[in-house]
């Protein structure tokens, strides 16, 4: 099932979920942290609160670093199904910059890099 996207106007701060991004779990994985306690952590987030994207967008994330690109679109595509909108954390204080990326639903290989570029400053998309 594809994901129906909003296009009604304004969403709320309450329904923008917060998750941990794309930046941060590739530098979780390229610093050779342990993914299996991080996918399980976000699994039990995922099973405990069905409505929990920001625990399946991760997790799709994850999927597709540990090289299983159909489970993370599958995963994708059931976030997707939930919300379309989502913060990555920031560093506390201040930020004065804010930062709106528009992705579509596609592999992690192929979104924006914009992440990457302020991880220290939150984004919501």
């Amino acid at each position: 099932m594809a994901a129906q996207f909003r296009v009604d106007g304004a969403v709320s701060d309450a329904e923008i979920q917060t998750r941990h991004g794309l930046a941060r779990l590739t530098q979780l994985a390229f610093h050779g942290a342990n993914l299996a306690e991080t996918w399980n952590e976000l699994l039990a987030a995922a099973t405990q609160d069905p409505t929990n994207a920001a625990a399946l967008m991760d997790l799709s994330v994850l999927a597709q670093l540990l090289g299983n690109a159909e489970t993370g679109a599958d995963l994708q595509t059931r976030a997707l199904d939930i919300a379309q909108f989502y913060r990555s954390p920031r560093a506390e204080g201040p930020s004065g910059l804010r930062l709106l990326a528009i992705a579509a639903a596609t592999t992690s290989a192929a979104t924006s890099r914009s992440s990457f570029c302020w991880p220290d400053r939150t984004s919501t998309w």
